[in-house]
């Protein structure tokens, strides 16, 4: 995109240049005296034709090769900033695999925390029933004996 608007850039200066000088060529011609017959004047007009036409393509090129130096150095920016946004979406990749990484890590975690406190409270329970179970046993056995007692029978 910016390239495209750089080269448009280089050619409207171009024909803004030549545009100019064709302008300056006619206005000289304008300025002449109409009677150029002799020689020494047309040599002279010649030479000053000549040297205004050198300079104006000095500064033709001297535009040109300013323009395209602006054009190098603008296309050796944009391959860096190409290569930065590449490096940085390489790091976003790295990133992004390390937290899937760390999220992974961070559900089997939980899923092993879950499961251990399932057990614990599983084994707790089942704790909890056995001291219940083992109580109402020993009262059981405890009242069977008083009542086996009361009838006389011993154990």
């Amino acid at each position: 995109m910016a390239f495209k608007f750089i080269i448009k850039l280089f050619f409207f200066v171009t024909i803004f240049i030549t545009s100019i000088s064709a302008y300056s060529l006619y206005q000289y011609q304008n300025d002449l005296p109409s009677n150029i017959e002799d020689d020494e004047a047309e040599e002279e007009f010649d030479s000053v034709l000549v040297v205004k036409t050198e300079n104006l393509d000095a500064e033709k090129n001297n535009q040109q090769n300013f323009i395209l130096k602006s054009l190098n150095e603008l296309q050796k920016k944009i391959s860096n900033l190409e290569e930065n946004e590449a490096k940085l979406k390489n790091e976003l990749k790295v990133t992004k695999n390390e937290l899937k990484k760390k999220n992974q890590e961070n559900h089997k975690i939980a899923i092993f925390n879950e499961e251990k406190e399932n057990q614990i409270t599983e084994h707790n329970y089942k704790s909890d029933l056995e001291g219940f179970w083992s109580i109402i046993c020993k009262v059981s056995k405890g009242l069977l004996y008083k009542f086996l007692n009361f009838f006389g029978v011993r154990l």
